[in-house]
């Protein structure tokens, strides 16, 4: 699993699962008890949190099992 974390949210993806993103609000939802990652109003906050890992990835040069396809 791979994952990025800010101050108010939580992002964590399965490079070889597909669909099973999480994505959670901590300042409503400080317990992660509601994945917001397919819910189309957090559509933006996904798309962010998705470019922030890529670039933790790019920058430190990570390497693993291959990355499912989005």
């Amino acid at each position: 699993m791979l994952g990025v974390r800010t101050l108010d949210a939580k992002y964590v993806e399965y490079p070889t699962i597909n669909d099973l993103d999480e994505l959670y609000d901590l300042k409503t939802d400080p317990h992660e008890m509601h994945n917001l990652a397919r819910d189309p109003a957090a559509g933006q906050k996904l798309t962010e949190m998705r470019a922030e890992l890529g670039q933790l990835i790019k920058q430190t040069g990570f390497r693993d099992a291959p990355r499912v396809q989005r």
